[in-house]
């Protein structure tokens, strides 16, 4: 399991791979080493692999929708003074 974390972090772009190798080894410390180290380590090694599922790697912040609009909003009304001069001048 300590493998697969530092697989994860120096090498993110396979990390479904390793997620889903860490859930099969926690699984498989259910049937091997005392029930799963009395369920904590199954819990953990399986709570983790699935955030690491989940987990995307240098992705830029969301933008909320009102962020977006006001954005465009801003962008339009940038746009329509230079269109107006430019049906002027010509």
């Amino acid at each position: 399991m300590l493998l697969c974390g530092v697989l994860i972090l120096f090498n993110p772009s396979q990390r479904l791979f390793y997620s889903v190798i860490g859930v099969l080894v926690s699984l498989g410390t259910w049937l091997t080493s005392n029930l799963g180290g009395f369920f904590v380590g199954l819990l953990l090694g399986v709570v983790g692999s699935c955030l690491t599922f989940g987990w995307l790697p240098d992705q830029e912040p969301r933008v909320s929708r009102r962020q977006r609009r006001k954005a465009a909003r801003a962008a339009k009304a940038v746009a329509q003074p230079v269109e107006r001069e430019a049906g002027q001048t010509a």
